[in-house]
């Protein structure tokens, strides 16, 4: 069964943009996941999909650990485009726009899931505090 209308927008979005309202939100935000951890290069992610992913994967702070196979999907499309300039079909260019847009990597993407867009800075020591 299908859903209709519009994603929901996550609890900590509604936070950020000042628009939570306990007796509206406060189920979903019980409700949500709340997923951590890093991005995580897959082991079979090789050659120029690989390439693709050391190339973006460090500027996508936004993601976590449970959006690496989805970034991996991207980055195997990614590299297919950069090998098949023109003989792309539609429907995989279509596919990539809209992986592109659910893990934040278009302008718009970015602006709906208010991703910051800056590098990571990780402090080595904070898996030990």
């Amino acid at each position: 069964m299908a859903t209709r209308g519009a994603k929901p927008k996550p609890t900590e979005l509604h936070v950020v943009q000042g628009t939570f309202r306990p007796g509206r939100h406060e189920e979903q935000a019980q409700n949500e996941p709340k997923p951590d951890g890093q991005l995580e290069k897959p082991k079979y992610l090789k050659g120029r999909a690989g390439r693709v992913w050391d190339r973006i994967a460090p500027k996508l702070d936004w993601l976590t650990e449970v959006d690496s196979d989805m970034l991996a999907l991207w980055c195997g499309l990614q590299a297919e485009h950069e090998s098949n300039l023109k003989d792309m079909p539609s429907s995989r260019i279509s596919q990539m726009r809209t992986l592109a847009a659910e893990l934040g990597l278009t302008a718009s993407g970015r602006a709906r899931i208010g991703a910051s867009g800056k590098p990571k800075t990780v402090d080595p020591t904070s898996k030990f505090f």
